[in-house]
């Protein structure tokens, strides 16, 4: 899965302000992941719809990545080629470049002239856009189109951690009633989070007794341990004795057991 994209904290004008790419230049430590992210970023999100679908996650959520991507794709217009010209800049130079200028070669214009239509990378600080041939870019438009596309592919990786929570908690719950235990009112001793934090905890209400909590204790490991289930110490990470930490009122978390996990 895709993670969302991370702000400096100023806005992209200031940002630019600040270091200023003269016409016709691009700052040589920057050009390269620059040209690539856009498309890089386009295929995670075809991957992700792929997943999406076959997890079965609802349609309304994929549906929003699409309409993410497409804004995203409608503000980069060009943006394949112009990635191309420049990775591929000696074969462009010479109108011997692909796609368009392959085709405008085929159509009966000179290699002089396609190369010349295809020239003029640049950026225009006036206008805020950056240019190559018959293409341009609105550099704020294209931030914005790309803010949204990365929040939408943030949100459709969050369903699917949330369907996986939801799942590990009906799990945990269906190994502990399975045990002959009960964990869904709330004066029941043992407690199962709900999952909003995409974890689940399983802990023991304080007013259960001495011996009641370490006969639950070693129940619950037992239960969760039949489904493939173990209990995590965040304060202690390799867990010597899990019903020991649970029975001293430790909250600990459910995961799947390591030959069991996605």
């Amino acid at each position: 899965m895709v993670a969302p994209l991370r702000s400096t904290g100023q806005p992209p004008d200031a940002r630019r302000r600040r270091s200023p790419i003269p016409r016709g230049q691009f700052a040589p430590d920057r050009r390269l992941p620059v040209r690539r992210r856009p498309l890089a970023v386009a295929h995670a999100e075809k991957l992700e719809q792929v997943a999406l679908r076959t997890l079965g996650i609802h349609r309304d959520v994929y549906a929003d990545l699409s309409r993410a991507r497409q804004r995203f794709e409608t503000a980069v217009p060009g943006i394949k080629h112009m990635r191309d010209a420049l990775m591929h800049f000696d074969d462009w130079a010479r109108g011997e470049g692909k796609g368009p200028q392959e085709k405008g070669v085929k159509a009966g214009k000179t290699l002089r002239d396609v190369a010349s239509l295809y020239w003029g990378f640049a950026y225009h600080t006036g206008k805020d856009t950056i240019t190559l041939g018959p293409y341009a870019i609105d550099v704020d438009e294209a931030v914005r189109a790309a803010v949204a596309f990365a929040s939408a592919i943030y949100r459709a990786a969050r369903a699917v951690d949330q369907r996986d929570t939801a799942e590990l908690r009906s799990t945990t719950v269906n190994a502990i009633t399975a045990a002959g235990l009960s964990c869904g009112a709330r004066e029941d001793p043992i407690k199962v989070s709900p999952g909003q934090d995409l974890r689940i905890w399983v802990s023991l209400d304080a007013a259960a007794a001495g011996q009641e909590r370490s006969t639950l204790s070693e129940q619950i490991v037992a239960a969760l341990s039949a489904a493939d289930l173990h209990l995590v110490s965040l304060a202690e990470p390799v867990n010597i004795n899990p019903a020991e930490r649970l029975r001293a009122g430790e909250t600990m978390q459910v995961q799947a057991s390591p030959a069991n996990s996605p």
